[in-house]
């Protein structure tokens, strides 16, 4: 296999050359400061600055044509979780994936501005570690029903 091959945990190869972006899915998170009734109304709950850690279910590539399974999405977090970019969370959450919010803050992709905590695993783990370049695959998005806010 070469270093444009990708093994997805389907267990088939992508070509990582026709990847165009990649997503995860949030699915909750936690807060430094617990929400008030005001706070959910206004959606101040879900500040940057008031999130302590991400819950994810799943990260994926996404390649321009149908591979493998004849998918264009790819599920790559059991590789992610292998090489260290996430740990699984615990109690409520123990059949998700858990990142802290280090950054703190909102980069800008395509389609919005995303935690860039949550876009670092695969910055660190596909871009740098097979490319080696941190912004190779520069498109990315969450999935999710939770709005994330600057203010």
């Amino acid at each position: 296999m070469n270093k444009e091959e990708f093994i997805t945990d389907g267990d088939y190869a992508i070509n990582l050359n026709n990847v165009i972006s990649a997503f995860c899915t949030l699915e909750n998170v936690t807060y430094f400061k617990k929400p008030t009734q005001d706070d959910y109304a206004t959606g101040r709950h879900n500040i940057i600055s008031n999130i302590r850690t991400f819950y994810v279910g799943n990260y994926f590539l996404v390649t321009a044509k149908p591979e493998g399974w004849n998918a264009t999405e790819h599920d790559i977090t059991k590789y992610l979780s292998r090489a260290g970019a996430f740990r699984k969370g615990s109690g409520n959450f123990k059949v998700l994936y858990r990142i802290k919010n280090d950054y703190v803050a909102l980069q800008k992709f395509e389609r919005g501005a995303y935690p860039k905590d949550l876009f670092y695993p695969i910055k660190k783990f596909i871009n740098e570690a097979i490319f080696k370049d941190a912004y190779k695959i520069k498109d990315f998005y969450i999935k999710t029903n939770i709005d994330i806010r600057t203010k």
